[in-house]
């Protein structure tokens, strides 16, 4: 995690509306945070949310196409989360339970999502959770995996 110069809009992704509320915040540092459905990354996705769901007053965002949010999180703020996160990326404040437990909810969701479609599997919840702990990877569009190879992972289990 890096500051940014504002001056130079080859170090950021931002509109010229939020490059102007950017600099109207007068901040000695800035950093830009920025993902869509198809590039940036879950925690770009989860590290906004944090930010927005508990220091409000240091970030501003914009929505993008593509599902996602460029954002600037500014302030003595963004100054401790470089310092914290220089080590390790979950290690500012509480981000690490913050950013497990939207892991969780999305693994979760995934599951609910995938019996309401397949309803056959419902009562094999924690088998699916298994094998998306194991198989699967969050995308900050949701859980990516293989369908078929889940539906052949379960039916083996059902089947031994």
């Amino acid at each position: 995690m890096k500051a940014v110069n504002l001056d130079n809009k080859n170090e950021f992704y931002a509109s010229d509306s939020l490059l102007e509320d950017a600099k109207s915040k007068n901040s000695e540092c800035y950093i830009n945070v920025a993902y869509t459905d198809y590039g940036g990354s879950f925690f770009d996705k989860i590290l906004i949310e944090y930010f927005e769901t508990n220091f409000s007053e240091n970030i501003i965002s914009e929505l993008t196409s593509w599902g996602g949010k460029n954002a600037f999180i500014f302030g003595d703020l963004a100054v401790e989360l470089i310092t914290e996160t220089n080590n390790y990326l979950l290690g500012f404040r509480d981000l690490e339970d913050f950013h497990s437990q939207k892991e969780i909810d999305e693994y979760e969701n995934a599951a609910n999502e995938f019996i309401k479609y397949n309803s056959e599997y419902s009562e094999y919840k924690d088998a699916i959770l298994d094998y998306f702990y194991e198989c699967a990877h969050i995308e900050t569009f949701g859980v990516d995996y293989c369908e078929s190879d889940l539906k052949e992972y379960l039916d083996k289990i059902i089947n031994d």
